[in-house]
């Protein structure tokens, strides 16, 4: 656009009134809103909205597990995957209502992913890792 014509729009802008201050804060407030709502639903669809307890399970014959479970639970309850998981499940992961991170075997995931799935929660991460020498992986419910 040749400077002439900015010229002329300013110019008008000018004569009907409107400020160009106010028309830049409303281009700022629609920027800065709809960086919020993309914010917001990343967040939700991580599961990371303030105050979701996250809890994470790992398979404690595993020692890599152990250790990435208490990297990533500082703030949040590392439970080990000791007896039967589906007494694990319906006493203590059920109904916590945060999403569920796990470093678990393959068979682990898939018991506690199908009994999740009955509840209505979706695999939101699921990542193949290779820790001293076994097959470990890493995954998040929500």
């Amino acid at each position: 656009m040749k400077m002439r014509d900015r010229f002329r729009r300013l110019e008008k802008l000018r004569h009907s009134g409107r400020s160009l201050q106010m028309l830049n804060m409303k281009r700022r407030d629609v920027l800065a809103s709809g960086i919020a709502t993309v914010a917001s639903i990343t967040a939700a669809r991580a599961g990371t909205l303030p105050g979701n307890h996250i809890k994470i399970v790992f398979s404690p014959k595993v020692p890599q597990a152990r250790i990435l479970a208490q990297r990533a639970a500082p703030l949040n309850e590392a439970i080990p995957l000791n007896g039967e998981l589906v007494i694990l499940w319906k006493n203590r992961l059920r109904n916590h209502g945060g999403p569920l991170k796990g470093y678990t075997n393959w068979s682990d995931y898939v018991l506690l992913r199908g009994l999740a799935e009955e509840q209505g929660l979706r695999v939101r991460e699921e990542i193949k890792l290779n820790a001293s020498g076994k097959t470990l992986f890493r995954w998040t419910i929500a």
